[in-house]
């Protein structure tokens, strides 16, 4: 069964507007490189975004902080800013942190938007909810709202299991890197596509 959009008219329609919430995993196993390349990595994609496209940016260890709440991109140096003053130090409530940024976009995706949650991580998580089927299921639940989710799994030893979950459940894409250049490329290219859909939430039955 091949599923194929119609073509393309020919005057084309702007791309849809982006809304993406960071969630960036400030905890003590991320202090070092692998908390400074994920803040790298989203520092490269607010520049790449067009000043209409909205984002939030939400730090978590322990505690989770709405670091800057949903808002056009329009002042990229000031959004930086604040993602260059997140410290590492503290425990992991991963699931917090995600479900922060899901919540920040639950109220626009049910427009013509794309809502996607960013959650960059190593994925030890110990504080909260930790059983990646059930944090795979809440993913799955938010993505049917129209708030899918994508993650990367930053350092050497990352959890692949919660993080690969998380992706699949979530409508989005796993990423694995240690670098913001491992990340950057093929985040922005899964960015670009996600703004020429032509149909989303598709389901067929037999």
């Amino acid at each position: 069964v091949r599923v194929r959009a119609p073509a393309s008219p020919a005057a084309a329609k702007p791309p849809a507007q982006k809304n993406i919430a960071f969630v960036i995993d400030r905890s003590g196993s991320m202090s070092g490189p692998p908390l400074e390349e994920a803040k790298r990595c989203v520092m490269q994609i607010i520049d790449s975004m067009a000043p209409t496209d909205c984002a939030s940016i939400i730090a978590y260890n322990n505690r989770v902080d709405v670091v800057a709440p949903l808002q056009p991109v329009a002042d990229r140096a000031a959004l930086k800013a604040l993602i260059g003053a997140i410290g590492a130090g503290g425990n992991t409530a991963l699931y917090a942190g995600w479900h922060a940024g899901a919540q920040s976009l639950d109220d626009i995706a049910h427009g013509t938007g794309i809502s996607r949650v960013l959650l960059l991580s190593d994925g030890q998580a110990n504080n909260g909810l930790t059983e990646p089927v059930a944090i795979a299921a809440q993913c799955a639940a938010f993505a049917t709202r129209g708030v899918t989710t994508s993650t990367c799994g930053l350092g050497h030893d990352f959890n692949e299991e919660l993080i690969s979950a998380m992706a699949q459940a979530g409508g989005g894409t796993a990423y694995y890197g240690e670098t913001a250049e491992d990340l950057i490329d093929p985040m922005q290219q899964e960015l670009d596509l996600l703004s020429v859909l032509f149909a989303r939430r598709l389901r067929l039955t037999v």
